[in-house]
């Protein structure tokens, strides 16, 4: 299913699945918001939900950049 719904995300390595997770890898904040955004606007089209409880932002970035909110 997620291959049919996020193909161009997933082909361009803007999005990786594991299992149930998303990863949206990114080098700096500001790719990673845009891509966290363009990846949203498409669950949005799809009328996808996530729990609130079992999802985490800025997972794995360094404390530096981690500290520059959103």
């Amino acid at each position: 299913m997620m291959n049919s719904i996020f193909p161009e995300l997933l082909y361009k390595g803007v999005l990786a699945n594991y299992m149930d997770d998303f990863i949206i890898p990114a080098k700096t904040i500001k790719k990673l918001k845009e891509q966290t955004i363009r990846f949203l606007k498409i669950t949005e089209k799809y009328n996808l939900c996530f729990k609130q409880l079992k999802y985490n932002f800025n997972m794995g970035i360094n404390s530096k950049i981690r500290s520059n909110s959103w």
